[in-house]
């Protein structure tokens, strides 16, 4: 009898352990993304894409955003919402650009001196945020080149 109860207790945490959940994963299906972001046709080299998941006139939020990191010639490719490269939630996206060492052009307020030059993109707003609306679509890989222009 006493071997019956251990064997069913061995079974019974082998199986609840396999039943636990990881960390892999999230509450929204996702989609790989790769692309390249520009500024009036220049690559914006070097710094962070973010992609924002948003229903429009809603206060809901569907889904976490999503980063990836811009290369030297303005291209990301493995953005991460859940897990290192799972891409971004399926749907509608703000996107939002920070170069990197980027510099609010603004007179009234301080900007830190480094000894590096500042690259200054006259296509990204305060705070990075573009506006560009973007749609991710699941099942497959996306491609999604976003050209910023000062003009608008």
């Amino acid at each position: 009898m006493r071997l019956l109860k251990k064997c069913f207790l061995i079974v019974a945490v082998v199986l609840s352990g396999a039943s636990v959940p990881g960390c892999g994963g999230g509450a929204f299906d996702t989609a790989e993304v790769s692309g390249r972001v520009t500024c009036n046709g220049e690559p914006i080299n070097r710094g962070q894409v973010i992609f924002r998941p948003f229903v429009q006139n809603s206060e809901e939020r569907p889904g976490k955003s999503a980063i990836g990191h811009l290369n030297e010639n303005g291209e990301f490719s493995m953005l991460t919402t859940y897990d290192l490269g799972d891409g971004a939630v399926v749907g509608t996206h703000k996107v939002q650009v920070i170069p990197k060492g980027y510099v609010i052009d603004d007179d009234d307020e301080e900007e830190e001196q480094s000894s590096a030059p500042v690259k200054r993109y006259p296509c990204i707003q305060r705070g990075g945020f573009t506006e560009h609306i973007v749609e991710v679509k699941g099942g497959e890989t996306n491609i999604l080149d976003i050209e910023l222009s000062s003009t608008k």
